[in-house]
């Protein structure tokens, strides 16, 4: 899972991109693969905490510094706070 994340949150991941010719519908792809990836790793520390995700958090980092489209530097944002923010033990008892 870890492996497979990491590489979605590679923004130069020609092997991802290699079907499509369009440079536009390069980007649109590119830009997908990374939200979907940030997002996963929200949903994936929201149910299973227990989840080491803090290998990816450089990625993450990267895309933070290096990345112009405003969406995914707003999900990498929210997935590093998603990251950094302690779970609770037994969620299911908040009510």
């Amino acid at each position: 899972c870890l492996e497979t994340l990491q590489e979605m949150l590679d923004p130069n991941n020609e092997r991802a991109l290699s079907e499509e010719s369009n440079p536009n519908e390069r980007e649109l792809k590119r830009l997908r693969i990374l939200l979907n990836a940030l997002r996963a790793m929200q949903v994936l520390r929201a149910n299973n905490p227990q989840t080491n995700l803090q290998p990816l958090e450089p990625a993450i980092q990267t895309l933070q510094s290096t990345e112009k489209n405003p969406q995914i530097l707003m999900e990498a944002e929210l997935t590093i706070r998603a990251l950094q923010n302690p779970m609770p033990a037994d969620s299911s008892s908040i009510q």
